[in-house]
């Protein structure tokens, strides 16, 4: 009985969160992690979770993630979102899947973005990342700081002090 029961709820809270991704038409990715949708006639802007791109700035890799992902998902077409959370800037942080693909497992299977350790726990985001490093893709082609996008910040926030 309890075994049913667990099956049951388990059951349930699959189908809960399945019915949970939104249909949206992407508007525009404006780097490799951040996309504004829209959904339901509302304006949404969103981070992609569990992955860092590279900034725009970080030449040529910025340029290469967000480009990447532009070909990927063509403006217009129609997307599932996922939402997880909120950040602290107000954009919907969440999952984009075109046709049952996860675009923020394909970023970083592809080399062009890397799992973001301080907020994600996902284990599928680092062997796809393992995988990408090995095979030399995107951020991966050289050593240097295009590979941990968040230190790249952090180092030039310090300069600007």
């Amino acid at each position: 009985m309890k075994t049913k029961l667990t099956t049951a709820l388990l059951l349930a809270l699959a189908a809960c969160s399945a019915s949970a991704d939104e249909r949206c038409t992407l508007d525009n990715c404006h780097d490799g992690d951040t996309c504004t949708l829209i959904c339901s006639g509302e304006r949404v802007k969103v981070r992609l979770h569990c992955i860092d791109a590279p900034e725009i700035a970080q030449e040529p890799w910025g340029k290469e993630s967000r480009d990447y992902l532009r070909q990927r998902v063509a403006q217009g077409a129609v997307v599932d979102l996922r939402s997880i959370t909120r950040d602290k800037y107000g954009r919907t942080v969440g999952v984009l899947l075109l046709n049952g693909v996860n675009l923020n497992l394909n970023q970083v299977q592809a080399g062009v973005a890397a799992a973001y350790p301080k907020y994600c726990a996902e284990p599928v985001y680092y062997q796809a990342q393992d995988d990408a490093q090995t095979q030399r893709r995107g951020i991966w082609r050289e050593a240097g700081a295009q590979q941990q996008p968040w230190e790249w910040r952090a180092e030039k926030k310090r300069k600007a002090q």
